[in-house]
C-alpha cells in the first residue's frame, strides 16, 4: 500500500473510531415505548450504542400518583413497603451505567414517609463512593417548581460516575418509603482505552503526513 492510500485508510479509520466513541446520551420519561411495563419490577436497560443504563429495584407506574410525574403520565418508583397500592420490598434500588458518565440529571421526590431518601453516587468500579445527596422535596410536578437532581463528574474531581444507589429509609416503624424519578438524562464519555487508541492513530496519521512532505 503506497503512502497516499495508507494515509487515506488511516484517516478513514480515525474518523470511524471517533464517530463510534463519541459521548452517548440516554433520555427517558419511563414510558412503555421505552420498554417499561407498568408495575413490573424486572430490570430495564436502555442503550445508545455501547452505552447502556439499567434501572433495577423499582417499577414503572402510570397516572396513579400525580406528584411523582414531571412530564407525565409515567415515572419510575423505588418502593420499600406498600405505597398507594404499589408494593416494593427492596431497601435499595440501583441505576447502573455500562461506562462512566459525565453527568446525570432527573427530577426526584420523596413520596412517602421518612425525612429523605439518600442517593449514593459511585465511581466506575461501583464501589468507590464519590458523594451522596438526600432528596427531601415531595412533589416533582412542574407546577410545584421542583429542583432537579443533578450529578456532574466535575463535582467529583473529574471522576466518571458508574452507578447511583437509591437508599430508602428502613426498616423502621412507619413504612412505606418511596422515591419517584422522572425526566432522566445521562451522558457517557468514551472509555480511556478508546481515547488512547484514537490518540495513537492520530499521531500515526500526522507522522506519515510529515514524512510524505
Amino acid at each position: 500500500m503506497n503512502q497516499a492510500l495508507r494515509f487515506a485508510f488511516l484517516t478513514a479509520l480515525l474518523s470511524s473510531l471517533a464517530a463510534h466513541s463519541m459521548a452517548g446520551t440516554i433520555q427517558t420519561s419511563f414510558s412503555t415505548a421505552d420498554g417499561f411495563t407498568t408495575g413490573s419490577t424486572a430490570p430495564v436497560s436502555l442503550s445508545d450504542g455501547q452505552f447502556a443504563v439499567t434501572f433495577e429495584g423499582g417499577q414503572q407506574q402510570q397516572f396513579f400518583d400525580g406528584p411523582s410525574y414531571n412530564s407525565g403520565p409515567d415515572a419510575y418508583l423505588f418502593i420499600n413497603g406498600n405505597f398507594n397500592g404499589a408494593v416494593g420490598t427492596n431497601d435499595t434500588g440501583l441505576i447502573d451505567f455500562s461506562v462512566g458518565v459525565t453527568n446525570v440529571s432527573f427530577f426526584a421526590a420523596n413520596r412517602a414517609n421518612g425525612a429523605g431518601v439518600t442517593l449514593n453516587v459511585f465511581g466506575i468500579d461501583d464501589t468507590t463512593l464519590l458523594g451522596s445527596s438526600v432528596v427531601t422535596q415531595t412533589d416533582i410536578r412542574a407546577l410545584a417548581n421542583p429542583t432537579i437532581t443533578e450529578f456532574l463528574a466535575s463535582d467529583f474531581g473529574g471522576n466518571a460516575i458508574g452507578s447511583i444507589q437509591i437508599d430508602l429509609p428502613g426498616p423502621a416503624a412507619n413504612p412505606p418509603y418511596a422515591l419517584a424519578i422522572d425526566s432522566f438524562s445521562a451522558t457517557a464519555v468514551p472509555e480511556p482505552s478508546t481515547l488512547a487508541f484514537l490518540s495513537l492513530v492520530g499521531i500515526g496519521v500526522v507522522q506519515r503526513r510529515r514524512r510524505r512532505n
